[in-house]
């Protein structure tokens, strides 16, 4: 079997259309049970959640420390690209789609990371207000985004193909429990082509499964099932292979689990023990593929991103072709060839003896995914007979049988060894000879034997080991040494295959299409940016005062002044409107009208106690007077007259 047979017979398929990978697997797939970290705290900060790779195999997370968004592409060690967003430390979930726009959850809001094209400067935009921590969000084929509410204990979507922010209830009621129709703290979600979701219910200790339009879910995996399934304990994320398979963070058990036709199972970190070695997790959050099939966990208390290779796969190789570099074949047996000859002679006589012999082998090479070889018996006899004083010739007769099986590829060889003898005596004689060979049937493994270093089918194929395995660089130059090989590192760069970029200016270091200073390492910004590495947009709006009351909002390179109604214009809103300048006006005017009535009675009053209290002029003393005597006269008049009757007997 070649290795080109290990390839084909475990090859990868993917569903087309979605951003995300689901590769489908052969019954009972393993992993390599240990572990390399793809990015370790100094990068992704501590306590890290979300993950999402999409199928370029870019892989997105988020560093909650600071709030930017990280994204490896091609294989990188560091991260190619660095988005500087205004995230919080709420900011659990991201979801990637196929034309490239982020989406994250970060409570109170789910937002939408717009980066501008060829640049790394980005836009944050909130499309959505949700008043729970959101763990899981999704975006399925039609455009509609899902989102878990963990203290809301339901699942939430709308679509984004309208600018309408409300959302809808997909499943549970706002309520915890654990009834078919409830979910409890919610966490990973996901779903499928069918438009069926699956909820990670991580405190029922279940995965949910909710049909499109039902509001009853179905126990797919956990104790509650009504199937025979796998304890789960606080699960927390769930994805979907190409089979539909389910793969589950299995939270609390520290490992993860797969499932494939032969029901569930511990794929990896199944000692069930938290850890921080290779082989171990600890709170593992949020699992993805990549396309060739390995798999990525996030580690919530070991702060990193451990890489899980498919064991059937070499780890960030896809599927080879049949040109592989080796082609190893089995061989058919050494065919057993057995020959016999006998010569007798009488009287003086001469004797001539000629034995043709004719073997024919046949063997087989294939490159093909299975192998049949060929086996060939020969079987060749000789007699001959000499009578009186005369020359004879001998006769030979042979009889060869040849079993040949199925074959892709046949070649076939023919030798024919002609042999004349000649005897003479004089006297009777007879002579005997027998001779036979055979060889024992084996089976062996046949290498191209190639000259000049090559190798491979048809040795086209350098066998240097500079040449095999490109192992210098960041543009190193490989040098062949024997039977290893030295790395010639450009300048800057440093380690055994020049992996190591001593640069002070990397292509990373200055966003935004920032100049790089070679000797002191800082970055000259291009206009519209600041920042220490030109990662930030000025703020036009820092010294701009926007009149009537407007806001300000800063943009590349300007400002806009939002006036707060129609009847204010301008750049800075200060243009008012005709109908409400009057009006602006008139109410003025009633102002200006009023406080001045209340001036004057203010003054009038503060002069009157001015005259009376300071001066002792009382203008109004003699008014006053007038008023009490006429008071007086008044209850004089109106004074009542009491009479009293006496009775006389």
């Amino acid at each position: 079997m070649s290795f080109s047979n290990v390839f084909n017979e475990n090859k990868l398929f993917f569903s087309k259309g979605q951003s995300y990978n689901q590769p489908t697997f052969p019954p009972n797939s393993t992993w390599n049970q240990y572990a390399t970290t793809s990015a370790n705290q100094t990068q992704i900060g501590s306590n890290p959640y979300g993950l999402y790779i999409d199928t370029n195999n870019s892989i997105y997370t988020i560093n909650r420390q600071n709030g930017r968004i990280l994204i490896w592409m091609n294989n990188s060690n560091d991260p190619n690209l660095i988005l500087y967003t205004t995230l919080t430390s709420n900011a659990y979930s991201i979801f990637v789609t196929t034309n490239g726009q982020i989406y994250v959850g970060d409570k109170p809001s789910i937002k939408q990371i717009i980066q501008f094209s060829n640049s790394y400067s980005n836009q944050t935009t909130t499309i959505a207000t949700v008043s729970s921590t959101m763990f899981g969000l999704f975006v399925d084929l039609n455009n509609t985004l899902y989102c878990s509410m963990f203290d809301g204990h339901q699942v939430v979507k709308k679509s984004l193909n309208d600018s309408s922010s409300t959302m809808t209830i997909v499943a549970g009621t706002g309520s915890a429990g654990s009834t078919s129709n409830l979910l409890n703290s919610p966490y990973g979600i996901f779903v499928d082509t069918n438009f069926d979701l699956y909820v990670a219910d991580r405190d029922n200790n279940r995965i949910q499964l909710f049909r499109l339009g039902q509001i009853n879910g179905i126990t797919v995996a956990g104790n509650t099932s009504p199937n025979l399934t796998i304890s789960l304990n606080n699960p927390r994320y769930v994805i979907l292979d190409g089979n539909k398979y389910l793969f589950i963070t299995d939270t609390n058990n520290n490992r993860i689990i797969g499932s494939d036709e032969n029901g569930f199972r511990c794929i990896v970190a199944c000692s069930m023990s938290s850890g921080s070695t290779s082989d171990k997790l600890s709170s593992p959050r949020s699992i993805a593929f990549d396309s060739f099939g390995n798999l990525f966990v996030v580690e919530y208390d070991n702060n990193r991103i451990q890489k899980f290779c498919l064991s059937t796969n070499f780890c960030n190789s896809k599927t080879k072709s049949n040109n592989s570099i080796f082609s190893f074949h089995y061989l058919a047996p050494t065919p057993t060839t057995s020959t016999t000859s006998t010569t007798t002679t009488t009287s003086t006589s001469t004797s001539s003896s000629t034995t043709t012999t004719t073997s024919t082998s046949t063997s087989t090479s294939s490159s093909s995914t299975t192998t049949t070889s060929t086996s060939t018996s020969t079987t060749t006899t000789s007699t001959s007979t000499t009578t009186s004083t005369s020359t004879s010739s001998s006769t030979t007769t042979t009889t060869a049988t040849t079993t040949t099986s199925t074959s892709s590829t046949t070649t076939s060889s023919t030798s024919t060894t002609s042999t004349t003898s000649t005897t003479t005596s004089t006297s009777s004689s007879t002579t005997s000879t027998t001779s036979s060979s055979s060889t024992t049937p084996s089976l062996s493994l046949l290498v191209p034997t190639c000259s000049n270093k090559t190798m491979g089918r048809n040795c086209n194929i350098s066998s240097n080991p500079c040449d095999l395995l490109k192992p210098c660089k960041n543009n190193g130059t490989c040098e062949n040494r024997n039977e290893s090989y030295f790395c010639n590192c450009s300048k800057g760069f440093d380690g055994s295959e020049c992996e190591i970029d001593n640069r002070r200016c990397k292509p990373t270091t200055c966003w935004n299409e920032g100049t790089c200073n070679e000797t002191t390492g800082e970055c000259s910004c291009e206009q519209g940016w600041t920042g220490e590495f030109c990662e930030k947009i000025i703020d036009y709006c820092a010294n701009v005062t926007c009149e009537n009351n407007a806001p300000c909002r800063s943009s590349f390179l300007n400002f806009t002044c939002e006036c707060l109604t129609e009847n204010y214009s301008g750049q800075y809103c200060e243009i008012v409107s005709m109908k409400l300048a009057t009006l602006q006006f008139v109410s003025k005017s009633f102002g200006y009208i009023a406080i001045l009535f209340l001036l004057l009675v203010i003054g009038f009053i503060v002069l009157m106690d001015v005259l009376k209290y300071g001066f002792g002029i009382d203008p109004t003393k003699h008014e006053l007077e007038r008023i009490r005597r006429e008071k007086a006269r008044k209850r004089k008049q109106h004074r009542p007259v009491i009479q009293r009757f006496h009775y006389v007997n």
